[in-house]
């Protein structure tokens, strides 16, 4: 397969002059930079691998997520079933929510 890249005259000479210092095609060299460049943005651009190194932080962060989920829920309706679940009736005034078509 064939790309032709257009390159401004200085960045053509930075990169003549590398790959006559390296001993490699001007082609040669522009595909290695392109791997490592692919390489590392698609290993360092993610936010869990920024947590790679800590497993244990991961699960007390993701464990105190829900913990404080159970206590606080996100939306009415879990809020309000909840309740309904647990006395097995609504508050005076109060209707049962339910989720319809949400994802």
């Amino acid at each position: 397969m064939v790309l032709e890249l257009v390159l401004p005259n200085s960045t053509f000479t930075s990169l003549k002059q590398a790959a006559e210092q390296r001993k490699k095609t001007e082609a040669e060299l522009a595909v290695e930079a392109i791997r490592a460049y692919l390489g590392q943005s698609a290993t360092s651009s993610t936010l869990l691998g920024l947590f790679a190194d800590e497993p244990e932080l991961v699960d007390r962060v993701a464990q105190e997520a829900m913990q404080s989920r159970e206590s606080a829920p996100l939306r009415l309706f879990e809020a309000t079933n909840r309740q309904i679940a647990a006395t097995g009736q609504t508050a005076p005034g109060q209707i049962q929510l339910t989720q319809h078509g949400c994802s």
